[in-house]
């Protein structure tokens, strides 16, 4: 466990489950391609970058998530990636913004 972590990538793994609670300096977090469908980023008030691609992650998990996301200031915006189209739905990209997040899908990333 290293509480001093600002990035994590745990991307095609078979993680069920992740606690980040602790690390109160996480900035990146990946986590595609995982079995996780929950995971409490409440604490994370530095995080800015967020992937979370999987058909697990349905947009009512996703906008559950995004309830605790930090609010970035308007200069300075979070980004939520995707490799799924069917999470972009007009609510989770709504409920971002709100917070000033960014969402992009990873095709528009790679193009």
């Amino acid at each position: 466990q290293n509480l001093q972590l600002y990035g994590f990538d745990g991307s095609n793994n078979p993680l069920t489950s992740l606690d980040v609670t602790k690390n109160t300096k996480l900035a990146d977090l990946a986590l595609s391609d995982t079995p996780i469908t929950n995971i409490d980023l409440s604490k994370n008030q530095k995080l800015n970058q967020l992937e979370l691609s999987s058909k697990l992650f349905t947009p009512a998990k996703l906008l559950e998530i995004i309830k605790v996301l930090p609010t970035h200031k308007t200069d300075f915006k979070g980004t939520f990636i995707s490799y799924e189209e069917f999470q972009a739905t007009t609510a989770v990209k709504t409920a971002l913004r709100a917070k000033n997040w960014d969402m992009r899908l990873f095709t528009q990333i790679v193009n």
